[in-house]
């Protein structure tokens, strides 16, 4: 009794000097830091600087360099030799070199205890960490449920095996098994509550992070971005109270890695770059950026340059730029990824190697480079087509590579895509999920492509109200985004005004002032100019229909001749018809207006307005 005593009398001072030298903030103030994001760099210049000026720790590459090159002591012990592989994985998983990594967790788990609850867990958690690392994510689960069912797994060490398989569930896509695990996660973190306080007062912020982490997961696979934003933020908060703790030395001399912080900070890495893509899924792409950049900081920080993390968060940088339309920066920083994942001996048959290949794709796509994204993509197909698990695991449609083969003419293998990536969006997310709607929008014009006018009627109809879905996701990201950046607020703003109007169908109104300005025109020259620019036009249109027409004719040298002979003409025409347009517009500038009006804006409609008058722009959508 006495010595109990002392025990908790001792580990009272040491609580109470842990929390004298803690920041006192509340749940509120931590999640305040997270929820107020600052605008990321305007260009990716900064990016560059930090990977090309990030110097390896020499002192701390030699010593990983020689542990993994040595042997060990013929006299240790069975829990030396554990000891001494388990820091030899440590190393290898530093210096990027994957391909040791199979070989150590072999050599892990057939040195740890089993009886040993920790070291078991440490061992397992190791090859699952190697084998997600190295892009095998039904590997890992696969010897995640073995683990969950091994009895020395019990406790708070339940919630840690069920986050992992989440982990790999989601890079998995596989919605079913998500759902049987979110139930049984629930209860192991119920359990972990109930255990008592000085247990809780070490791994209870653990748990907590475990336990949002698991839950913003499970949303982002179930297609609930904002509630897995929310999630990935208390994951956040129960992040930081853990860095403080260790800050003030309450985990002590404990060499396991989840007190370490190193451990910690890998962790809030791994959270940033979830809760990028959370952000990223509902547009709100700004916000994606900072954070992306932020997880890429810390693994700079942590690994140098050349380990997997810091190529995955480069990969995601670079979609995310493809994606805000900054298609030549994109490209830079997927010649960055690949560059780092050859550097490390990435097998070119990983996930995480083909990931940054399908990134690549779409910076090519994104800067109209079409022809070259499919070839990237057809080295994904194949890669692939050659390796059975990724028959299984790696995904078959891409959104991107449809675009691309829309705009190389290619409307049939674009329909091929886009038909079944239509039907499994629908199915995972719903039909008027964004990603469904976009799916669906381009199977139509593979539809149209090949003449398929009924069918692709049918998809353009159900697509119409959906549109608007798009255009109002829009609207919100761009007000979301003048929040953020006030230098670039009112640019913003005029997109979104423009914006509105053609959710309105000012298209339709257009070609109906273009209709009636013609019909209209009274002077004579002004008359023959007129008919001369709509003649042009219509010639054009006339080819292009033929042209497209041609393209499904065999591969005869007269019809490539032919076809040639076609786009030289369509490029002549274009070129007299903007010949008579500038001469409609140095003459007749009020008449360009009619058949071409500029797009409605905020100067232009502030002109308009006398001093007493406001104009109020309502879009009522279904958002």
């Amino acid at each position: 009794m006495r010595v109990l005593l002392i025990f908790i009398f001792s580990f009272l001072i040491l609580t109470q000097h842990v929390f004298s030298n803690t920041p006192e903030l509340s749940d509120k103030e931590l999640l305040a830091k997270f929820d107020n994001t600052p605008s990321p760099p305007k260009n990716i210049n900064d990016v560059i600087r930090l990977l090309d000026s990030t110097k390896p720790d020499l002192e701390k590459i030699k010593k990983f360099q020689e542990l993994l090159n040595s042997n060990p002591n013929p006299n240790f012990t069975k829990n030396q030799l554990y000891i001494y592989v388990r820091d030899k994985y440590y190393a290898a998983e530093f210096l990027g070199d994957t391909k040791k990594f199979e070989e150590l967790c072999k050599l892990i788990i057939e040195n740890a205890e089993l009886t040993n609850r920790d070291e078991y867990l440490d061992a397992q958690m190791s090859c699952v960490n190697s084998e997600i690392l190295m892009g095998q994510d039904q590997k890992a689960y696969d010897r995640l449920v073995e683990l969950g069912n091994h009895p020395v797994i019990q406790g708070g060490a339940r919630l840690g095996v069920a986050n992992m398989k989440m982990n790999a569930l989601r890079n998995l896509g596989d919605v079913n098994e998500a759902e049987k695990l979110l139930p049984e996660m629930e209860r192991y973190y119920s359990d972990s509550r109930r255990t008592g306080h000085q247990n809780l007062m070490v791994w209870g912020d653990f748990y907590e992070e475990q336990i949002e982490r698991f839950r913003g997961e499970y949303y982002v696979l179930k297609g609930k971005s904002a509630l897995a934003e929310a999630h990935f933020k208390n994951a956040l908060v129960a992040n930081e109270k853990r860095l403080i703790k260790q800050q003030n030395g309450f985990f002590g001399d404990s060499t396991r890695r989840v007190h370490t912080k190193e451990g910690i900070i890998t962790g809030r890495a791994l959270l940033r770059e979830l809760l990028a893509r959370s952000l990223s899924n509902q547009g709100k792409l700004i916000e994606s950026e900072y954070q992306t950049r932020e997880a890429l900081k810390i693994n700079l920080s942590v690994g140098g340059r050349n380990n997997t993390r810091v190529a995955g968060n480069l990969s995601g940088l670079a979609y995310n730029l493809a994606e805000q339309g900054r298609g030549a920066e994109a490209n830079i920083l997927t010649e960055y990824t690949i560059k780092v994942l050859s550097e490390i001996g990435m097998p070119k048959t990983s996930s995480r190697y083909l990931n940054a290949v399908n990134a690549r794709a779409a910076s090519l796509v994104g800067i109209e480079k079409y022809n070259e994204a499919l070839v990237q993509f057809e080295i994904i197909r194949s890669t692939v087509a050659s390796d059975e698990d990724l028959k299984k695991t790696y995904k078959k449609f891409d959104l991107d590579e449809v675009v691309a083969l829309i705009y190389t003419n290619n409307y049939s293998k674009a329909e091929s895509i886009s038909k079944p990536l239509y039907e499994l969006e629908k199915s995972r997310v719903g039909e008027k999920h964004s990603r469904t709607v976009y799916a669906q929008a381009f199977y139509a014009v593979s539809l149209q492509g090949q003449n398929k006018t009924k069918e692709a009627k049918e998809n353009y109809k159900s697509n119409k109200k959906r549109f608007e879905i798009i255009a109002e996701s829009y609207m919100g990201l761009l007000f979301d985004e003048a929040k953020l950046d006030p230098k670039l607020a009112n640019d913003l703003i005029n997109d979104s005004f423009l914006l509105s109007d053609l959710a309105r169908g000012s298209s339709v109104q257009k070609a109906l002032s273009q209709s009636t300005a013609r019909s209209n025109v009274k002077d004579s020259k002004l008359g023959e100019l007129a008919r001369k620019e709509q003649d042009l036009q219509r010639q054009i249109s006339n080819l292009n229909d033929l042209l497209v027409s041609m393209s499904y004719s065999s591969g005869d040298k007269r019809i490539s001749e032919l076809q040639a002979k076609i786009n030289n003409d369509i490029s002549n025409l274009k070129s007299e018809r903007e010949s008579v347009k500038n001469s409609i517009k140095s003459s007749y500038p009020e008449y360009l207006d009619l058949i071409e009006p500029k797009p409605i804006n905020i100067e232009r409609t502030g002109k308009l307005l006398k001093p007493s008058e406001v104009l109020v722009n309502w879009y009522f959508g279904d958002k």
